[in-house]
């Protein structure tokens, strides 16, 4: 029973920890998209 129980542990945190990363990666994505399309939008002003 507890081997189940902390390889369903192992098993959630690696999903809740591939979630995580692929949130934060849009995130910084959609930041970097923003910040160059602010510079771009600067620079033709």
């Amino acid at each position: 029973m507890k081997l189940i129980l902390t390889r369903d542990n192992t098993e959630i945190a690696r999903m809740l920890y591939s979630t995580f990363m692929h949130l934060s990666r849009n995130i910084w994505h959609s930041w970097c998209i923003k910040v160059i399309l602010f510079n771009c939008s600067q620079t033709e002003k």
